[in-house]
């Protein structure tokens, strides 16, 4: 099972109209699976998602699919197929190409039933698909702001400021109120990268003098081995991890 990134309190409190189960573990499993796992990613994703589908509302496009037909840029080669794949999920999938696609990464022949079966199975996953697909993720780690991401998703600025206020409610919403200042796992590479080694030598260079009768020498190493401690300590702290 996904960890929970997004809990249905959280998605309920945004505004979603669906916190079933099955939307709520799509939902973590899709984050899981394309790596939406910071909290600048899911924002901007929750956002995205959010201006798209009217919060939940709905799970796939509205209008007939009969644009697509013969649309062969995107796969539809067959008679039908135009409305059978036309967009689905809460990032719309589109065309018979990228529904094979997303069937061949997921490992479900089925999805190629076409636009009911994904809307109603994986509205998120399908997004996050797509989400990945595009580069979204390292978008947002550049430091993308909510337009150069509606840029991408859009193809142009439509619904920018709805999309703007989504943000900002997701990220009002889910800050912590005592956030860590530093992440664990920067904190803990350098805890085991320099202060542990540190701490160690400091420590033999202690019992090294002790055994010598170096009581000036034992003095100081100790002192430059509790250091390394205390700085590990506050490191651990900062990152929110109990100290040591």
């Amino acid at each position: 099972m996904s960890k929970q990134w997004v809990s249905a309190e959280q998605l309920a409190n945004f505004g979603w109209r669906n916190t079933t189960i099955a939307v709520i573990d799509d939902l973590n499993d899709a984050l899981t699976r394309y790596d939406i796992t910071t909290p600048e990613r899911i924002a901007h994703f929750m956002s995205q998602c959010g201006h798209e589908s009217g919060l939940g509302l709905y799970t796939k496009e509205l209008a007939s699919g009969a644009a697509y037909e013969g649309r062969v840029d995107l796969g539809n080669v067959n008679p039908g197929d135009g409305p059978r794949y036309k967009g689905a999920g809460y990032i719309q999938l589109t065309g018979r190409a990228n529904y094979q696609r997303f069937a061949n990464h997921i490992g479900d022949a089925e999805v190629m039933q076409g636009v009911d079966y994904v809307a109603a199975k994986y509205p998120w996953s399908s997004a996050g698909f797509w989400w990945a697909s595009a580069g979204m993720n390292q978008l947002v780690d550049n430091g993308a702001t909510v337009k150069q991401v509606t840029r991408r998703v859009n193809g142009g600025y439509n619904g920018l400021e709805d999309r703007e206020a989504l943000y900002q409610r997701w990220v009002g919403q889910n800050k912590e109120e005592d956030e860590p200042v530093l992440r664990e796992e920067i904190a803990n590479s350098i805890i085991d990268g320099y202060l542990k080694p540190a701490y160690a030598a400091h420590d033999a260079s202690y019992q090294a003098a002790i055994a010598a009768g170096d009581t000036e020498g034992a003095e100081t190493a100790v002192k430059l081995r509790d250091w390394q401690r205390t700085l590990a300590n506050a490191l651990r702290q900062a990152s929110g991890q109990p100290e040591q």
